[in-house]
């Protein structure tokens, strides 16, 4: 069975933990290459450590520095900016 390649935007929100914890439940079927957040960077981080998605969004840039030194690995893209929601958004290459 092939992966489906999944954006959550808005990860650190209800909807966004819910879905993440489902998607945890079933690896061989989901993987995911996108999360954001608003402001929880905090939560962003410990969830891009645990699922390392390639694109990360952070609308609220004022935390930049402190939430790149919680992450564990290097994803490809980090993007901050809530223009940056919209780019990630647009990219036709989720399921």
């Amino acid at each position: 069975m092939i992966q489906q390649k999944l954006a959550i935007l808005g990860s650190t929100g209800s909807i966004g933990t819910q879905a993440l914890e489902i998607i945890s439940e079933k690896p061989e079927l989901f993987s995911i290459s996108a999360l954001s957040a608003n402001k929880n960077y905090k939560l962003l981080a410990e969830q891009a450590n645990w699922h390392k998605p390639d694109d990360i969004v952070l609308c609220d840039s004022a935390f930049r520095r402190d939430f790149e030194n919680l992450l564990s690995y290097k994803p490809k893209n980090i993007i901050y900016g809530s223009n940056a929601l919209e780019a990630v958004a647009s990219q036709n290459q989720y399921d």
